[in-house]
């Protein structure tokens, strides 16, 4: 069952590594399930306290090639893909990742206590007629400049990003449960096969 303050024990730790930085390596249907069975088994909690990660790059040395503080909390916007076929209207609050992206980063803007990053999906590198970074500098102008884009060919690592984040945002991206595996929180938006399940922050209106 899933515990409370237990640590990871260390194979849970090993293959929390694996899931961490190497995500990609299976389907997304799947992906989400291994996901999905690893936090019931453990609990969140158990991964804030016991997880150590395999950041390839030190918190120091993330935080200068930003060029970033942690003076204030980091947070972080995970985009989807402006192409994506995988959207289920009747679940989403959005009609499109572009509408998502108008009220998110509106928020994020007005929200000045936070470093905010915006990291753009990697996929973008097969090809995007109109990506999300040059989408937000069109639509937001010299506002954007206070947003850090981290480029779809960047070689940070989720495990990474672990260990500044205090907090993730994302529209139905699997970072819901990667994120939550670290014990670090994620606010979601409409419902996934994760929401509801008591490790992500839902939300259900604008």
């Amino acid at each position: 069952g899933r515990r409370s303050k237990q640590p990871l024990t260390k194979e849970e730790d090993e293959e929390l590594d694996v899931m961490i930085s190497n995500p990609w390596s299976i389907g997304a249907r799947t992906r989400a399930s291994t996901w999905f069975q690893f936090l019931s088994k453990v609990g969140t909690s158990a991964c804030a306290v016991g997880h150590t990660g395999m950041a390839q790059t030190s918190r120091e040395m993330l935080l200068h090639e930003l060029n970033i503080s942690d003076d204030k909390p980091i947070w972080c916007v995970f985009s989807h893909l402006t192409w994506d076929a995988g959207f289920n209207p009747n679940v989403m609050l959005f009609e499109d990742v572009f509408h998502w992206l108008v009220t998110t980063v509106q928020a994020m803007l007005e929200t000045k206590n936070v470093t905010w990053l915006l990291k753009i999906h990697p996929a973008e590198s097969l090809g995007t007629s109109y990506g999300v970074e040059e989408f937000v500098k069109d639509r937001f102008y010299e506002a954007a400049k206070n947003i850090r884009f981290i480029p779809f060919d960047s070689e940070i690592t989720m495990s990474d990003l672990g260990s500044i984040l205090a907090g993730g945002v994302t529209m139905h991206g699997t970072v819901g449960v990667q994120l939550p595996a670290r014990g670090i929180p994620v606010i979601g938006a409409g419902r996934m096969h994760y929401t509801g399940k008591g490790f992500t922050c839902d939300g259900f209106t604008r």
